[in-house]
């Protein structure tokens, strides 16, 4: 399935739970909630993998992820499938994030520069959007298609949009190989 039709079924299949929220359908309106305060090009994103399930957690190195520049990081895994890597880069101190989807694929990664909060959001190397969270005490924006946002936090959508919405418990969790595609120029 292409990116495209992933997210227009995500889109259709949140739709189609919120109109069924009264039959008991509320996993809708919390992903639709997690969503709402991002703009349209981080939405669709975030919908694929919103992170809302419980979660363990486990700092180390991980040894299925070839590149030792990120290798040592944070692993979490949800209830629901999702994985996210967490490192810092040892050769240029740059951040990185990839989140993946229950079968392993590439959700999306961010990477910013140092100890900058500025990050490029992409899917397989190719960058949909800047975040800048750079400035403390301000919300933070998105850039899309020379577009920029301000996000609007809310008690369900958060400034980072990899940051879980419950907190993970100190478990066991393997975060496996880094999916194809994912941290493209991340280590450069």
């Amino acid at each position: 399935m292409t990116h495209g039709r992933a997210v227009g079924a995500a889109r259709w299949g949140v739709a189609v739970c919120c109109g069924l929220a009264a039959a008991g359908c509320s996993d809708g309106n919390r992903v639709a909630d997690r969503v709402s305060c991002y703009p349209a090009c981080l939405a669709d994103i975030v919908l694929l993998c919103p992170m809302l399930s419980g979660c363990n957690t486990t700092a180390g190195t991980n040894p299925l992820i070839s590149d030792a520049d990120i290798a040592t990081g944070v692993a979490a895994c949800f209830a629901s499938g999702e994985k996210r890597w967490e490192a810092t880069n040892a050769t240029t101190d740059d951040s990185v994030i990839v989140v993946k989807h229950a079968d392993g694929s590439e959700c999306y990664t961010a990477t910013s520069q140092g100890a900058s909060m500025r990050y490029t959001i992409s899917i397989g190397g190719q960058n949909v959007a800047e975040l800048n969270a750079d400035t403390p005490g301000a919300p933070a924006a998105v850039t899309c298609n020379g577009t920029t946002t301000t996000i609007q936090e809310n008690a369900n959508c958060f400034r980072l949009p990899w940051t879980s919405a419950m907190a993970c418990e100190q478990l066991p969790c393997d975060f496996g190989a880094l999916p194809a595609g994912a941290v493209m120029g991340a280590t450069n």
